[in-house]
């Protein structure tokens, strides 16, 4: 991970003197994201992807480097607001949890299953 965080600041400047810059993308919400898709998802193009919590930090994050990989990203969150917010991130798809019949839709979504789950 550290090898990973060095070559990130390596080309981004040296933030660390900017405490507003630890968090999000170049912090441990994209460190995170970051691990868990590309180190351990190893996703490929065309994969089926699924974010719970799809519009946090660390759940957003991960969508986009799905989108990035060339996966269908279908996200999982908990208000229609939200569904808006991750369909104008460019996912293919996304659920309200709150709504009744949200796990059928789901499903309609990714009717040939998927391939890669990330639980933010």
């Amino acid at each position: 991970m550290q090898e990973f965080g060095n070559r990130l600041l390596s080309k981004a400047g040296n933030f660390s003197s900017h405490t507003s810059f630890t968090p999000g993308v170049l912090g441990l919400t994209g460190l995170t994201s970051y691990m868990g898709v590309v180190e351990v998802g190893k996703p490929q193009q065309g994969q089926v992807m699924v974010v719970s919590a799809a519009a946090g930090a660390c759940g957003s994050v991960a969508a986009q480097i799905g989108k990035i990989k060339g996966c269908q990203v279908f996200g999982i969150c908990g208000s229609q607001e939200k569904v808006d917010y991750l369909l104008s991130l460019n996912l293919d798809g996304a659920v309200n949890y709150k709504e009744a019949g949200w796990a059928s839709k789901l499903h309609a979504l990714c009717p040939n299953g998927v391939d890669l789950y990330f639980g933010a």
